[in-house]
């Protein structure tokens, strides 16, 4: 015969895995994954090989595929627009971040001085380092008419 503590062990057993689960669901960056569920990234030593943003054909449609990552290879985001300025040249770059403990999502605006392409892996580098980025201010949600 069963008692009442063997009959509780599947119980929190359960409960525990739905917390786990949970926890794993609400903390995943489902922007980390890239193309065939590799992780992409681009060590120091691939940084030089990139150029700058204003050497970057096409900017616009170029870049909005692209990851944001740290020189040290920390993920920062994924793009989501590309600000163009009056010769052509990229400005800036809206990148959508995670917000506080991995919930929601922010949108930091980086100076495109700040970034550099790598083609291959299709990622921007970023000067700036993960703690200076979440510093940033939002970039200001665009209006709708």
């Amino acid at each position: 015969m069963l008692s009442r503590s063997d009959e509780a062990v599947p119980v929190l057993i359960g409960a525990v895995s739905a917390v786990m689960l949970s926890v794993a669901v609400l903390t995943a960056d489902p922007t980390r994954a890239a193309p065939g569920g590799c992780v992409a990234s681009v060590t120091e030593a691939a940084v030089p090989s990139g150029v700058p943003l204003n050497e970057v054909a096409n900017p616009s449609r170029t870049l909005s595929a692209a990851t944001v990552q740290t020189s040290k290879g920390e993920k920062i985001g994924e793009v989501r627009a590309v600000e163009i300025g009056n010769d052509g040249r990229p400005t800036a770059v809206k990148v959508a971040t995670n917000g506080l403990f991995g919930l929601g999502t922010l949108t930091k605006s980086i100076n495109a001085n700040d970034l550099i392409y790598v083609k291959g892996p299709n990622i921007l580098v970023s000067r700036l380092t993960k703690a200076e980025i979440n510093a940033l201010p939002s970039a200001p949600k665009k209006k709708s008419s």
